[in-house]
């Protein structure tokens, strides 16, 4: 086995409740789909990252979370 063989069975042998985020499996899933959304984005409007971070934000707060503020 490889270099990289023996890192990929190290990995594979961590325990996936040791690997989750402390803030939890929602958070991890807010900021993935945020990610996205604002690599897309910032890719059609030719790269200004802070006002696509912004707009995204406030597009994922009135989707997903206007019920709770």
């Amino acid at each position: 086995m490889g270099n990289l063989g023996a890192q990929k069975a190290k990995r594979n042998d961590t325990p996936i409740s040791t690997k989750k985020d402390i803030m939890g499996d929602k958070t991890v899933r807010v900021r993935a789909d945020l990610h996205h959304i604002i690599k897309i984005e910032t890719a059609k409007n030719g790269g200004n990252v802070k006002e696509v971070m912004d707009q995204a934000l406030e597009e994922y707060i009135r989707k997903y979370l206007s019920d709770k503020l």
